[in-house]
């Protein structure tokens, strides 16, 4: 659909991930496309005519499926944004993990955490020694009045010490706190708020006064992190953080609820509530459920999120309970039939890999690759196999032939393209100008 230089272009805009809100230029964009086209003439004459001229964005996944568009089928669209577009294909993704670690800067007494938790946990690869101290020197610490042995076992307690006390699965338990860490490192987005809202107790007052408006980022992630010394002090500071964000998500589930259908069962009104546990998603079928999506992830795309500690790194931001298995075993439950082994399951990840190519692919001439150098699917990018090797990037010739090939170096997911914040910086813009400039080109062309 190539057109001349009159024809007016279209944008086809799709977001991947995150609220309206977050993606407000994607949404604009999806809106505007929607009143060009109708005021066209679908007639062939007409249309071959003017022949229109389509662009295509998107961020995350959608940005993946732009890249794939254009590469087997060039002839749709004329240009691709692709932001934040995860295209190497494999399920045992690993490389998220020390991305975090390597951008995160207190990820050493994190891993301390995780450590001692995948030994109070009895995790497939743990220092079960760590746990033996584990009740008798939290218990000198200030929130271990959160441990009652005569009620809890020491897993129960450590649970609810984190706001996850309604997960039965200890690997369920440890996908759940890991995921606000990678969604985190994803976004780094400030959410601010108050936190006298969080602690309404009380006791909690003085701390309240101290700590309102803090950010629930990684800085303040960090900041608790600051003050610890040991496994215990690190864990401790670990599940203040989380157990914050979970305060917060179940306010936001109140709301929703409060404003969700609900079924009517012998006079009584039943709310639904969002499932939290990992191994449960697939068995909600419901039109809003995860199914959908797991499915894509269980049959070509992979992207799981494992441990390191897999590949023989020590420090790792996830518990050894996030391994391949993990999740193969989930696709297996959900899918029944679909898969017979391991082996039939990477198969199709190769297989997808080899039909766009992954991302040791040449630079598609129409297509802007954007990504954030602390986002952790950077690693799965173009934009990656590029910048990770010198021997592109300082080539001068080749970084002129291939300016559609950008890294933010401090940016994370798509965040070139949310509203401005304190998180922008001099290289989000330079980005911005990059993205704007090229796309001018195309357009006048």
């Amino acid at each position: 659909m190539n057109g001349s230089a009159s024809a007016k272009p279209h944008i086809l805009g799709y977001s991947g991930s995150g609220s309206g809100k977050n993606n407000a230029g994607t949404v604009r964009s999806s809106k505007t496309s929607g009143r060009k086209r109708s005021g066209l003439d679908t007639s062939g004459a007409s249309y071959a005519k003017k022949q229109q001229r389509w662009f295509y964005y998107g961020a995350s996944f959608s940005a993946s499926l732009g890249q794939w568009l254009i590469r087997k089928h060039p002839a749709l669209v004329d240009g691709v944004y692709a932001s934040s577009g995860a295209v190497e294909c494999t399920g045992d993704n690993y490389y998220s993990d020390i991305a975090i670690s390597d951008t995160l800067a207190c990820s050493r007494k994190l891993a301390l955490a995780v450590d001692l938790l995948d030994s109070i946990f009895e995790a497939p690869i743990c220092d079960r020694e760590l746990s033996s101290r584990f009740l008798e020197q939290l218990d000198g610490t200030s929130d271990g009045s959160a441990i009652n042995g005569d009620r809890y076992s020491a897993k129960n307690a450590v649970k609810e010490m984190f706001g996850f006390g309604d997960i039965e699965d200890d690997a369920d338990f440890m996908y759940a706190i890991s995921s606000v860490i990678t969604y985190k490192a994803q976004n780094n987005r400030p959410l601010e708020t108050n936190l006298e809202f969080i602690n309404s107790d009380s006791d909690s007052k003085k701390s309240n006064e101290t700590e309102s408006s803090k950010s629930m980022d990684l800085d303040y992630l960090c900041s608790l992190l600051d003050g610890a010394e040991d496994h215990v002090s690190s864990l401790v500071a670990y599940a203040r953080y989380i157990s914050q964000i979970r305060s917060l998500m179940k306010q936001t589930e109140a709301g929703e609820q409060e404003n969700s259908p609900t079924l009517e069962k012998s006079q009584n009104k039943i709310r639904q509530k969002a499932e939290i546990s990992r191994s449960k998603f697939g068995n909600d079928k419901s039109n809003t459920g995860h199914r959908a999506w797991l499915f894509i992830t269980c049959n070509e795309l992979g992207f799981f999120p494992t441990s390191a500690k897999y590949h023989g790194f020590g420090q790792s931001t996830r518990s050894s309970f996030l391994s391949k298995e993990y999740f193969l075993d989930q696709c297996i439950s959900w899918f029944d039939g679909l898969w017979a082994e391991e082996d039939a399951l990477n198969s199709r990840f190769s297989e997808t890999n080899k039909l766009f190519g992954g991302k040791n692919v040449e630079p598609n001439s129409r297509t802007v690759y954007v990504e954030g150098g602390k986002d952790p699917t950077y690693y799965n990018s173009v934009v990656n196999k590029y910048f990770s090797n010198s021997t592109y990037y300082e080539n001068e010739e080749w970084v002129y032939d291939h300016q559609n090939v950008i890294l933010i170096r401090n940016g994370h997911h798509h965040s070139e393209l949310l509203e401005k914040s304190n998180y922008n910086s001099t290289f989000l813009f330079e980005a911005r100008e990059k993205v704007s400039s090229i796309f001018r080109k195309w357009v006048n062309e």
